[in-house]
Protein backbone atom coordinates (compact mmCIF):
# COMPACT_ATOMS: atom_id res chain seq x y z
CA UNK A 1 0.00 0.00 0.00
CA UNK A 2 0.99 3.75 -0.95
CA UNK A 3 0.86 6.46 1.08
CA UNK A 4 1.38 10.22 0.85
CA UNK A 5 2.89 12.35 4.36
CA UNK A 6 0.71 15.65 4.42
CA UNK A 7 1.00 17.79 7.33
CA UNK A 8 -1.63 19.37 9.09
CA UNK A 9 -1.79 23.38 10.39
CA UNK A 10 -1.17 21.66 13.86
CA UNK A 11 2.04 20.70 12.18
CA UNK A 12 1.11 16.94 12.81
CA UNK A 13 2.01 14.55 10.01
CA UNK A 14 -0.66 12.03 8.16
CA UNK A 15 -0.36 9.15 5.78
CA UNK A 16 -3.32 9.22 3.21
CA UNK A 17 -3.74 6.39 0.72
CA UNK A 18 -3.96 8.52 -2.49
CA UNK A 19 -6.64 5.85 -3.95
CA UNK A 20 -9.05 6.93 -1.39
CA UNK A 21 -8.63 10.75 -1.85
CA UNK A 22 -12.05 11.78 -3.71
CA UNK A 23 -11.23 15.38 -3.99
CA UNK A 24 -9.26 18.16 -3.32
CA UNK A 25 -10.48 21.60 -2.18
CA UNK A 26 -8.10 24.33 -2.90
CA UNK A 27 -8.70 26.99 0.99
CA UNK A 28 -6.24 29.37 -0.24
CA UNK A 29 -5.00 31.47 2.98
CA UNK A 30 -3.01 34.70 3.03
CA UNK A 31 -1.94 32.93 6.07
CA UNK A 32 1.32 30.45 5.30
CA UNK A 33 0.10 28.57 8.54
CA UNK A 34 -3.87 28.17 7.59
CA UNK A 35 -4.40 24.81 6.04
CA UNK A 36 -4.22 25.31 1.88
CA UNK A 37 -6.22 22.37 1.09
CA UNK A 38 -8.57 20.51 2.24
CA UNK A 39 -8.19 16.39 1.21
CA UNK A 40 -12.01 14.63 0.86
CA UNK A 41 -12.08 11.21 1.57
CA UNK A 42 -14.32 8.51 0.23
CA UNK A 43 -16.37 7.74 2.76
CA UNK A 44 -16.92 11.15 3.24
CA UNK A 45 -13.88 12.59 5.92
CA UNK A 46 -11.61 15.50 5.23
CA UNK A 47 -8.51 16.65 6.32
CA UNK A 48 -7.07 20.08 6.17
CA UNK A 49 -3.16 20.10 5.08
CA UNK A 50 -0.71 22.93 4.81
CA UNK A 51 0.59 22.01 1.15
CA UNK A 52 -1.65 23.29 -2.26
CA UNK A 53 -3.26 21.29 -4.27
CA UNK A 54 -0.32 21.52 -6.65
CA UNK A 55 1.28 19.81 -4.20
CA UNK A 56 -0.76 17.41 -3.16
CA UNK A 57 -1.31 16.34 -7.06
CA UNK A 58 2.66 16.09 -7.32
CA UNK A 59 2.77 13.67 -4.55
CA UNK A 60 0.28 11.61 -5.40
CA UNK A 61 2.07 11.54 -9.44
CA UNK A 62 5.12 10.54 -7.42
CA UNK A 63 3.56 7.50 -5.76
CA UNK A 64 1.81 6.05 -8.69
CA UNK A 65 5.57 5.57 -10.19
CA UNK A 66 6.08 3.12 -7.15
CA UNK A 67 5.66 -0.36 -7.93
CA UNK A 68 5.81 -3.08 -6.01
CA UNK A 69 8.69 -6.00 -6.81
CA UNK A 70 6.78 -9.42 -5.57
CA UNK A 71 8.01 -13.07 -6.28
CA UNK A 72 5.59 -13.35 -9.13
CA UNK A 73 6.24 -10.14 -10.97
CA UNK A 74 10.70 -10.11 -10.00
CA UNK A 75 13.64 -11.04 -11.56
CA UNK A 76 13.48 -14.77 -12.87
Amino acid sequence: MKFIELTQPSNDKILINPMLISALEDRTSPNQYDAQTSVHMMGGNYWRVLETVDTVKKLISESERITTTTWETGPK
